[in-house]
């Protein structure tokens, strides 16, 4: 957080979360499961979505995502995509408006929140 958001927002997110920058350096470096403690700050960045600096947070974090595991499929545009879990579905219009712009239509992109009610679905 530190450099990385202007100071009254970084404030904000410590006074809700009750942690300091300290606190977060250790359990993300020295933590057990820093993926887990990280995943705590969902509401949190949702709470913020409509800063600027946040929604680049997350517009980041889903490009980066592309450029890892979607990318390195040759003609990736050809397939439909599906995200399933609480990142993808709480920040749905930011993903979609990112896939988007690498040319991914909506109506080839799939996002549920949980994945048992969908496979109820289908298997009934």
């Amino acid at each position: 957080m530190e450099g990385r958001f202007d100071s009254e927002l970084t404030k904000q997110i410590l006074a809700e979360t009750g942690e300091t920058i300290t606190s977060v350096l250790n359990s993300v470096y020295k933590g057990e499961h820093p993926n887990r403690y990280l995943a705590n700050f969902t509401k949190t960045i949702n709470n913020h979505i409509e800063h600027p600096q946040m929604q680049e947070l997350m517009r980041q974090s889903f490009r980066d995502f592309f450029g890892n595991y979607l990318f390195v499929y040759p003609d990736y545009l050809k397939y439909r995509i599906g995200f399933c879990g609480s990142i993808a579905f709480h920040f749905k219009g930011i993903l979609l408006d990112e896939l988007e712009k690498i040319g991914y239509a909506k109506e080839n992109v799939l996002i549920i929140n949980e994945v048992l009610p969908e496979l109820l679905k289908f298997h009934l």
